[in-house]
């Protein structure tokens, strides 16, 4: 289980990268994008609208794996989210959806993560989560459950900047800004590589399906 204290503040996206791609919110929805619009995105932190799409899935997710949301609600860390649109949470008032939104929000804020880095995240979730929902010999029991589902997403973008990034954040970056202890962060590690049978390629279909179904 994750254990994130109330004493960590989110961060304000308040970097160059992030006020260039920030009009890009309203845009998405009105037109094709092209592919350098497309890079900017990939390669700069998700805004508002991209994170929240980005959110609504991962609960989709976990309500399909966990069932109980009031354990879900109960585990993952409780904190207020930073946002500068609150039509946000007035059109999706799920309380599932703000914690994971406000979680995402401090992974993000703390690590530098990009809309191209949150979605490879999301497709690792998908892969597990499809794994964990169709037992095997070799995988018998469900890995992921309430009180795994914040070490799932934790996970997950370890697993997406070690892969996307030349100079990643090193697992002692991760324990000390989340509080893990190293042998929780490690095994949870491996035993979200081993379900995915240490394959964590993602075709170039696949990559373009999640930039189009987040980004459009």
């Amino acid at each position: 289980m994750i254990d994130v204290q109330h004493t960590y503040k989110l961060s304000p996206y308040a970097d160059e990268g992030f006020r260039k791609s920030d009009y890009l919110g309203e845009e998405m929805s009105q037109k094709s994008l092209s592919k350098l619009e497309t890079d900017t995105i990939l390669s700069s932190p998700p805004t508002d609208h991209v994170l929240g799409l980005l959110s609504a899935h991962i609960a989709h997710i976990l309500r399909s794996l966990c069932g109980n949301e009031t354990d879900l609600l109960n585990c993952l860390p409780s904190l207020e989210p930073s946002v500068r649109h609150d039509t946000i949470f007035t059109n999706n008032p799920d309380p599932l959806f703000k914690r994971i939104f406000a979680f995402l929000q401090l992974i993000l804020a703390y690590s530098g993560g990009t809309v191209s880095e949150s979605l490879y995240a999301i497709y690792l979730i998908e892969k597990l989560a499809f794994s964990d929902l169709r037992p095997t010999s070799k995988h018998p029991g469900q890995i992921v459950h309430a009180q795994t589902a914040g070490t799932l997403i934790i996970c997950a973008y370890v697993l997406s900047i070690k892969t996307l990034r030349d100079r990643p954040l090193p697992n002692a970056w991760w324990m000390k800004v989340f509080g893990i202890q190293g042998k929780v962060l490690e095994s949870s590690e491996l035993a979200f590589l081993s379900r995915l049978e240490f394959d964590t390629h993602i075709s170039q279909e696949n990559f373009d399906r999640l930039t189009i179904h987040f980004l459009s």
